[in-house]
């Protein structure tokens, strides 16, 4: 599976934006992805350190998850794994391998081992960034980021409870 120009002009964009120390890809994703954002770090004098994992070593990474990494990037990977087993590493990958993370992932395709739908992705809190065909098949990129998981309301600050106006004057 390769990625179409505009599903890698996004994971580039991602990349750029996410300004990540230490990247994990994890399946087939072509080796020069982050070559232009290693190149702009190493101008300015950033190391840039980028693992790559595939399928075989997928419960490695995740019983061995020593390296908390800025981004994680996934693609070819879910396809061939069981529901559980993907939802296990996508869980893995949340809570122990990575502060955000991207999936490059083949939606309702009857090929696959596990033929993933958008409400799977979306149960586990990771945005639709786009869509892409190539091939006839239907390809979606998602994204997980803590910090755009749930915003803070704003009615939830200390000007909304119980009459701060009327704080240390009297007594309820």
């Amino acid at each position: 599976m390769s990625l179409s120009p505009s599903a890698r002009f996004d994971l580039e964009t991602l990349i750029s934006v996410a300004q990540p120390k230490s990247l994990l890809f994890i399946g087939e994703v072509p080796t020069d992805l982050a070559s232009d954002y290693v190149l702009q770090q190493s101008v300015l004098g950033v190391d840039v350190i980028i693992d790559r994992a595939n399928l075989s070593d997928v419960n490695a990474i995740q019983k061995n998850a020593h390296t908390l990494y800025d981004l994680a990037i996934v693609s070819g990977v879910l396809e061939n794994l069981e529901k559980p087993q993907g939802r296990q590493l996508l869980a893995s990958l949340r809570d122990r391998l990575s502060r955000q993370y991207c999936v490059h992932v083949a939606i309702d395709n009857r090929d696959t081992v596990s033929q993933w739908s958008l409400t799977d992705f979306l149960s586990m809190a990771l945005v639709r960034v786009n869509t892409y065909s190539l091939r006839d098949s239907s390809f979606v990129l998602f994204k997980y980021s803590i910090g755009s998981y749930k915003r803070t309301p704003d009615w939830l600050n200390a000007n909304n409870w119980a009459n701060p106006e009327l704080w240390g004057k009297y007594w309820w």
